[in-house]
């Protein structure tokens, strides 16, 4: 019995939404969620945080990251791969489509490698351009935390390409679901690994990485139901 209601949850939650009406609720729905776990993230940020500059510093880790991300891969993904991927569904070319799909992951992720390797070698350099104001202590602070986010954008980058590919074949639950969890991964990390293990700011960091993956593993059952392969 409990199997049969475990598999009638996940057939639920990995089921199409096919009309407007429905879609727009699920999207509504795990919107909440998500900026209710954002907020919750962000008091406890403060309340851990808020008295120091390091909430500063982890804040300014994230914008060199943040700009690859957006400028190389969410840009490339809503200007040229969901137009595409869905043209490629619309004319029944399924497996053409997956290729197409495997074929940016791999050039995103070299892509991402590269730069990557700019980044960490000279995270330093980089922080006093974008921080000029910071003292040593938290430019080495910033770039020890620049590095982590950096690494964990590959989980990004995979998970968005997930999500576009939900999108496109009307599954809007679960990419919203794996929003809401990306918060809750940094919500765990500043619980477990700044409270309870008092690693401070790079806690909260850890809970950025943990986000990440989880962003990117809840999408896998979905992602399976359409038939995907690498």
């Amino acid at each position: 019995m409990v199997s049969n209601i475990v598999k009638r949850g996940i057939g639920a939650l990995t089921s199409r939404q096919t009309d407007i009406f429905t879609a727009a609720s699920f999207i509504i729905l795990t919107t909440i969620l998500s900026q209710i776990l954002g907020i919750l993230k962000y008091r406890l940020l403060v309340s851990l945080f808020g008295a120091s500059s390091n909430l500063g510093v982890f804040f300014a880790a994230f914008r060199i990251p943040d700009f690859v991300f957006q400028v190389a891969i969410a840009g490339a993904l809503s200007a040229s791969f969901i137009p595409i991927f869905t043209e490629y569904l619309s004319r029944g070319k399924k497996e053409e489509a997956f290729r197409f799909t495997s074929a940016l992951i791999n050039i995103g992720l070299i892509f991402f490698m590269l730069v990557s390797v700019v980044i960490i070698v000279f995270s330093y350099q980089l922080c006093t351009l974008i921080a000029p104001g910071f003292s040593k202590q938290e430019l080495s602070l910033m770039s020890n935390l620049m590095i982590i986010i950096q690494l964990t954008q590959v989980f990004f980058i995979l998970g968005t390409i997930f999500t576009a590919i939900l999108q496109s074949f009307q599954h809007f639950v679960i990419p919203g679901i794996a929003s809401a969890f990306y918060n809750f991964g940094i919500i765990l990390g500043l619980a477990i690994f700044s409270s309870f293990f008092g690693l401070g700011i790079y806690g909260a960091t850890i809970g950025v990485l943990v986000g990440s993956i989880l962003f990117c593993l809840v999408q896998l059952p979905a992602l399976d139901v359409t038939g995907f392969r690498f």
